[in-house]
């Protein structure tokens, strides 16, 4: 909560300010023209890594969530990770 309140009163500050000649909207938000097409094939490339991990994993992940002994019991190798 302390991040978040000192963000937002340096948002209050810079905006109420007359002195500061930066559009802070895009000093947070960032631009959206400033993404290069290297960078969407780096993202994509990590989501379909992520995802085939995910889907690969999902029932060691479900049972090691749930019970450690019952995903040792179910072949699985919880500590391995």
């Amino acid at each position: 909560l302390l991040f978040v309140g000192m963000l937002s009163l340096g948002v209050i500050v810079v905006s109420r300010s007359q002195s500061f000649a930066v559009d802070l909207t895009g000093f947070l938000f960032g631009d959206v023209l400033a993404v290069r097409e290297g960078e969407l094939t780096n993202l994509a490339v990590a989501l379909v890594v992520t995802a085939v991990v995910a889907a690969a994993g999902h029932r060691a992940f479900l049972a090691l969530v749930f019970d450690e002994r019952k995903a040792h019991t179910l072949g699985l190798r919880p500590r391995l990770g």
